[in-house]
């Protein structure tokens, strides 16, 4: 996976092996592991190549198990369709100009967790930087405040 890209890999049955190639060069990434609604499904995965830079500042639906999410009767890769979970959670990214904020409303029963990719913000009266996560429980409505350019990742799932 390229800088910017997503990788989704659906075990299906469980994880039996982890496997990792070391490079001479360091790498960081994020990574959700997020409970499928149903067990035994056929694993599967896919990659999109480096992500399209949004700049309106609000979240985007990087992944997603909801239908409503992608509309369409099938998707690509090219026409920038959430990848497809199967969970009813969802996965969104926003890039957070200094002084702007971001706002995600979700439905009452669900759990948000933010991880700060970049930057510094705010959620209420919590400063977070670069590396920092946040759970946020029992809240329907989020606003995350860059205090510096930032880039965020939010997942939303079940409570």
């Amino acid at each position: 996976v390229r800088a910017g890209g997503l990788h989704l890999a659906s075990t299906g049955r469980g994880c039996r092996t982890l496997e990792w190639k070391a490079g001479a060069d360091g790498a960081s990434f994020t990574q959700f592991w997020l409970m499928a609604d149903t067990e035994g499904t056929i694993p599967a995965q896919e990659t999109r190549a480096a992500l399209a830079q949004f700049e309106d500042g609000g979240f985007t639906i990087l992944a997603s198990g909801f239908p409503e999410d992608d509309p369409e009767e099938s998707e690509s890769v090219s026409d920038g369709a959430p990848v497809t979970l199967s969970a009813r959670a969802r996965l969104l990214h926003a890039a957070i100009a200094a002084g702007e904020g971001a706002a995600y409303q979700t439905s009452a029963g669900r759990d948000l967790y933010l991880v700060v990719v970049s930057g510094t913000v705010s959620i209420d009266a919590s400063i977070l930087h670069a590396g920092d996560g946040a759970a946020v429980t029992d809240a329907t409505d989020l606003t995350v405040i860059a205090h510096e350019a930032a880039v965020v990742l939010l997942t939303d799932v079940a409570a």
